[in-house]
């Protein structure tokens, strides 16, 4: 396609960064986007789940998120 609107965090991941060029639609231009997670009981492997939430959450985890574009909460 010659043009895509697409999350900002897909427009900076290594596999599309350098594919092309990407413009941010102004945030007052759209409604805002809640997103959140959560461990399903039946998970196959919920230590592991419980360890992917606790790296989310720490500081190391927000700054990735806030590379590819996240706001978090709180800030």
């Amino acid at each position: 396609a010659d043009a895509a609107v697409v999350a900002l965090s897909l427009a900076l991941a290594p596999a599309a960064r350098d594919r092309g060029r990407y413009a941010e639609i102004p945030l007052d231009q759209y409604p805002r986007i809640d997103q959140a997670g959560t461990i399903l009981k039946w998970a196959a492997d919920v230590e592991a789940a419980r360890a992917l939430r606790a790296y989310v959450l720490s500081a190391d985890g927000r700054a990735v998120l806030r590379q590819y574009g996240f706001f978090l909460p709180n800030e």
